[in-house]
């Protein structure tokens, strides 16, 4: 038995991977010489300052392989990354900025040996914003509760080796003014540059990383990776299975549940898919703090593989610029913990898969909820 396709609303939903983790990262600041090459640190992570570091004589890639701190041993990853560690400087008219922190490395894992894919990062601060950073092929600055920066015609670097870090760099990144705003922002602060300041219009961004191998035969890996359940036959209860029960989000004392958006199913003698409208519901999960909600399944079965992704609760049809949010184990069997969005009227959308052996039923489907974050 294969493994269900993914859903529309799922294979839109990976358009665009920029995800985000808890944590922090440690900030230093500048000035940048005309070259945008000025200055190195010492090898060890600095704590926050906004005081000049002293001035280096090494290229600005060689300043970032240098900063890369020690990968925790403890930081949650996904199953099927391992974990990493990264350093980021950015070089603007206001000078340089410095950060550190833990990283996620998600692999290719179906060559031998496995190929890196991307890297995910921790936040951190730079110039009072807090920002996390996604590196595909060219890294990509993402802020909290702004518009992110994207390469604007500039060049860029491809992953390459310094000792034993990798550099990637990307000049000219400015902010995606046509980025959608979410509702209720200001579009002039949502847009503006990073730090509210006129001398961040334009950046470049320098990132190394170190990043824990794989385990496992390339074999192994890419069974591991591509692994999922099929439905148990015969079923152990007799009779067509019932409809999938709801995925129930909760913050505190409150809960929503979710709106279907697609699915596909596939069980012992039948297969299905089915695909709906994109409505946004009219009733919203207030949320206010930092707390991640909990995600759990009101109804028969287990989920696996679960992604979940926002937009502006305004959009009126299938968005394709979705952002990623981090999603963990939960306190319970069966439950999920999904970080929060940034402040604002948020369409949250959960992808998960479905596997319920009782009926002989595994099901991917796509959920819609609306969610609106206070802070």
């Amino acid at each position: 038995m294969t493994r269900p396709k993914l859903g529309l609303a799922a294979a839109v939903l990976v358009v665009l991977v920029i995800l985000a983790g808890c944590g922090s990262g440690t900030t230093t600041t500048q000035p940048a010489g005309s070259d945008g090459s000025a200055g190195t640190t010492a090898s060890t992570p600095t704590h926050s300052s906004d005081e000049p570091t002293p001035p280096a004589s090494g290229s600005v890639e060689e300043d970032t392989a240098a900063l890369v701190p020690p990968i925790d041993p403890a930081h949650d990853v996904r199953a099927q990354a391992t974990r990493g560690a990264f350093a980021l400087i950015v070089i603007g008219e206001f000078g340089r900025a410095e950060a550190t922190g833990q990283a996620e490395c998600m692999w290719g894992r179906d060559v031998s040996p496995a190929a890196f894919q991307s890297l995910d990062t921790t936040p951190v601060t730079l110039l009072g914003e807090q920002v996390v950073l996604n590196v595909d092929h060219t890294p990509t600055l993402n802020r909290s509760e702004a518009a992110r920066y994207i390469p604007k015609g500039g060049l860029s670097w491809d992953p390459t080796p310094i000792g034993d870090a990798v550099v990637a760099r990307s000049t000219d990144l400015e902010v995606d003014t046509g980025a959608a705003v979410p509702g209720g922002a200001d579009p002039s602060t949502y847009t503006a540059n990073l730090g509210g300041r006129a001398d961040t219009a334009s950046l470049d961004v320098t990132v190394a990383w170190r990043c824990e191998q794989p385990s496992g035969s390339a074999n192994e890996t890419a069974a591991a990776a591509t692994e999922a359940p099929t439905p148990v036959c015969p079923p152990r209860l007799p009779g067509s299975p019932p409809p999938v029960g709801a995925l129930v989000l909760d913050s505190g004392t409150a809960q929503v549940d979710g709106v279907k958006f697609s699915s596909d199913f596939v069980t012992c003698t039948d297969d299905g898919a089915a695909d709906g409208d994109w409505a946004v519901p009219d009733s919203a999960l207030a949320v206010s703090g930092s707390a991640p909600m909990t995600l759990s399944l009101g109804g028969p079965g287990s989920m696996f593989d679960v992604t979940a992704f926002y937009a502006p609760a305004s959009t009126d049809t299938t968005p394709t610029n979705m952002l990623t949010l981090g999603v963990h184990p939960g306190p319970s069997t069966n439950s999920y913990l999904v970080d929060l969005p940034p402040a604002g009227d948020w369409a949250l959308v959960v992808n998960t898969g479905i596997a319920d052996a009782d009926h002989g039923r595994v099901e991917n489907a796509t959920f819609i909820y609306r969610v609106q974050v206070a802070r």
